[in-house]
């Protein structure tokens, strides 16, 4: 007899939706299930860095993926001092952000290096900074994602 219990997708997504709330209480995340039923996926508004995130929903994947070999296999995981396998082989994120958060970021950052900030774009409720960038801006460009990837902190 085995001695890993096997925790169904749709009851890996209930764990993460619990461990979300734990870590990150006041925000609204969108955790749903693929209709085949591998793979989770999170979604959320401005809220706390796609890093952070991560470093709780990840822990509940079901499977790596080695390119080179083209081979997936199963992650046996200890959950509550017990081996489990999830049931989600995968915990795909998707962090979209509003103008309201991003512009303060933007404008920071271009503030500090006294460069002239390009306009954010907003489209169904998601904001991205622009692309049209020339050569000589992305290194700032480079900077703005990365404060923004980093929850807004430098």
């Amino acid at each position: 007899m085995s001695d890993i219990t096997y925790i169904s997708c749709k009851d890996t997504a209930v764990l993460i939706r619990a461990a979300l709330k734990e870590n990150f209480p006041g925000v609204k995340f969108g955790v749903t299930m693929r209709p085949s039923g591998s793979s989770i996926y999170v979604k959320w508004v401005d809220g706390p860095a796609t890093k952070a995130v991560e470093s709780v929903v990840k822990n509940y994947e079901g499977a790596s993926f080695d390119g080179m070999i083209d081979l997936k296999s199963t992650v046996t995981s200890t959950f509550h001092g017990k081996k489990v396998n999830f049931g989600s082989d995968y915990v795909f994120t998707s962090h979209s952000y509003t103008t309201g958060y991003l512009a303060p970021i933007v404008k920071g950052v271009c503030d500090k290096f006294g460069q002239p900030c390009w306009p954010i774009n907003e489209s169904f409720g998601s904001a991205w900074i622009s692309e049209r960038w020339d050569g000589d801006h992305e290194w700032l460009r480079s900077r703005i994602l990365e404060t923004i990837a980093n929850g807004g902190q430098e």
